[in-house]
């Protein structure tokens, strides 16, 4: 399988939570709202 690259904005408003096999989830770095990405 392919490795994606993640968009250079988006990692940096992000905070890595877990990572699997598959995916990984990220939170966003937001204060009004707990968004997993």
């Amino acid at each position: 399988m392919t490795q994606f690259i993640l968009h250079p904005q988006l990692a940096a408003d992000t905070i890595l939570v877990g990572e699997f096999p598959l995916c990984q989830v990220l939170l966003a770095n937001d204060g009004n709202y707990p968004w997993l990405i």
